[in-house]
């Protein structure tokens, strides 16, 4: 799975919504509010499937639905990319 991300990472096509993009690393940018994403670690080499929230205090990251933080397990997150649009079955 990591090599095939790092595959797309650098493709040209990379803007298409069906194509994963870069990552965009948290100092540059963070994602929506309550969204879902695909993150990277600094201290972890698997990327996973996040949810960021924001509050009054800022924003945190989650792994999927879980109530606890990445931060509270001792992984933090360095980049995140946008989800691919699911797969759809062409009908002819």
């Amino acid at each position: 799975m990591v090599d095939r991300l790092a595959m797309y990472e650098d493709r040209e096509d990379a803007k298409d919504t069906n194509v994963l993009s870069k990552w965009i690393p948290i100092s540059e940018r963070l994602p929506e509010d309550e969204s879902y994403i695909l993150v990277s670690f600094e201290n972890a080499s698997m990327p996973d499937i996040a949810r960021y929230e924001e509050n009054d205090e800022g924003g945190t990251f989650y792994p999927g639905d879980d109530e606890k933080s990445y931060s509270s397990y001792g992984i933090f997150v360095n980049a995140w990319m946008p989800l691919p649009e699911p797969y759809k079955e062409k009908t002819e």
